[in-house]
């Protein structure tokens, strides 16, 4: 029965499971009868195909566009709610700053070192997130701390320093001068500047020997040098213009008077990360002032 030589142009009766008998579709591109006779080959097969997987390779780029937007978006939308399962009320960021502040309530005898046995261990602005918001009292809290990566939260001289008079801070703003320019010349000695990388600069001392042990320098801008007299001036300079406590968001009373710093406590915690600290197994800090005071 005669029918088209294509099986699968869907137009034919007899390809669509008809039966009656149907002429050929006549084009402008007549093929011949004989479908077994073979076709004559492009000249250019290889322009041919190099157009091929041209348009093949466009096809890909153009669907890996979009696959790739549509990765982003996923990635994106995973961390968001991984972000938001762990800061919502009662996910696990609220349980690890809930158990911080309770860890904290703890710490109230002067001296003693808290948290060297506990896993998790404190960061240094968990601290002060729970002072300033009230979730603690600074006056019912005495001892050292063992922070996150190492080193010790003094609170023994965080209370004495935010409960000093207005005298006192003004004594203390005056011996901070005092010491930065005693700094300042000490490190022009070795030729460097202050917040100038120290490590390995010209014959700046990398360790120093103090009281028979040795103190390495450190790069941690958390430290703070642990002479008392030091330690208690650094806190009045980084604490003077008070904290917010509780959600009224009171002023903690520390400097109250008419002769304040030239700066902020926040240009000063700056200033404060730039000086060199020494340190003996991150359990005990000195400045470089400090330290060289008793060094023979």
């Amino acid at each position: 029965m005669p029918a088209c030589f294509s099986g699968d142009c869907g137009m034919c009766t007899i390809c669509c499971g008809g039966n009656e008998a149907v002429t050929h579709i006549i084009t402008d591109r007549p093929f011949p009868e004989d479908t077994d006779t073979p076709q004559p080959l492009p000249v250019d097969t290889w322009g041919l195909y190099q157009e091929m997987v041209a348009t093949s390779n466009l096809y890909r780029w153009n669907v890996g566009i979009v696959c790739r937007k549509w990765d982003i978006l996923t990635m994106k939308l995973i961390r968001r709610n991984h972000y938001f399962e762990l800061y919502k009320d009662g996910g696990v960021m609220h349980q690890i700053r809930e158990s911080h502040i309770e860890f904290l309530k703890g710490c109230t005898k002067e001296s003693f070192i808290y948290g060297a046995k506990r896993c998790l261990k404190t960061p240094t602005y968990s601290i002060h997130m729970a002072i300033e918001n009230g979730d603690v009292d600074i006056n019912q809290l005495g001892g050292k701390v063992v922070c996150s990566g190492g080193g010790l939260f003094d609170l023994d001289t965080m209370k004495k320093s935010m409960n000093l008079g207005n005298e006192e801070y003004e004594n203390y703003f005056d011996k901070f001068k005092l010491y930065l320019s005693e700094l300042k010349n000490k490190m022009a000695e070795y030729d460097v500047e202050l917040g100038q990388y120290c490590r390995g600069c010209h014959d700046f001392p990398s360790e120093i020997r103090y009281g028979g042990e040795i103190y390495t320098f450190t790069d941690d801008t958390r430290a703070v040098c642990d002479d008392p007299e030091c330690c208690l001036m650094t806190h009045c300079m980084l604490n003077w213009d008070g904290v917010n406590t509780g959600s009224d968001k009171k002023s903690f009373p520390c400097y109250t008077g008419k002769n304040p710093p030239e700066k902020d406590s926040y240009y000063y915690g700056y200033l404060v990360g730039q000086i060199p600290i020494y340190t003996r197994e991150k359990t005990h800090e000195l400045c470089l002032l400090c330290i060289l005071k008793d060094t023979p």
